[in-house]
């Protein structure tokens, strides 16, 4: 029963006070994200897994739901193994590269009457491809959905952790990366192409 008795300081916190007003947020986060691959019609594209930056600005609606902007971003590398041009198999790096993902969606959070709050959210907006090369930009469309928790410190400051798949959009039969040479990788039609990431940051809510 003491040793019962000790625990019970650690969950205090999370029955501080109630449900929090409605206020905007905006949060700053980094983890990890795993890159994704991406099957061509002469090989696979392979985005190297890494730490990456998140951050979010959220808007309380009505219905209990909020609208949030987010911006991702990856710092990695773009590796390619199949057949090249002259018909030889390569494994190789091909550019340094940064994925940006450029979201809006809505977030929906279970109120526990507590400071410890779980959400869900699903996004959608545009995501680019950069490469540090002389291949060209990217851009698609792209979707994401995940979810987290919150806990706040106070009605000012709370730290989350947050995960999400994030899922970008090819049309088939495209060119993927055309640079100064032309366009080397074709995406045949059973091309799937799936990313996400593990974060974790601080919340700071807006207004008086």
């Amino acid at each position: 029963m003491k040793r019962l008795l000790l625990f019970i300081p650690l969950f205090l916190p999370l029955f501080g006070f109630g449900q929090l007003e409605p206020k905007p947020e905006i949060s700053v986060m980094s983890g990890y994200m795993w890159g994704g691959s991406l099957t061509t019609t002469s090989g696979d594209l392979k985005i190297s897994d890494g730490q990456n930056w998140a951050f979010t600005l959220g808007v309380p609606l009505p219905q209990g739901i909020t609208a949030e902007l987010i911006y991702v971003r990856l710092d990695s590398d773009l590796r390619y193994k199949g057949v090249n041009s002259s018909g030889r198999f390569v494994d190789s790096t091909l550019a340094d590269l940064s994925t940006n993902y450029f979201q809006i969606g809505g977030l929906r959070e279970l109120q526990t009457g507590t400071n410890l709050v779980p959400y869900g959210v699903f996004a959608l907006g545009a995501t680019l491809f950069s490469p540090k090369s002389t291949y060209s930009d990217e851009w698609v469309l792209s979707f994401s959905l995940g979810g987290g928790l919150k806990y706040y410190f106070s009605d000012r400051i709370g730290i989350k952790v947050d995960g999400r798949f994030l899922f970008p959009l090819y049309l088939t039969g495209g060119g993927f990366f055309c640079g100064t040479g032309g366009c080397g990788l074709g995406i045949g039609s059973s091309s799937v192409f799936l990313q996400g990431f593990v974060d974790g940051g601080i919340i700071l809510r807006l207004g008086s």
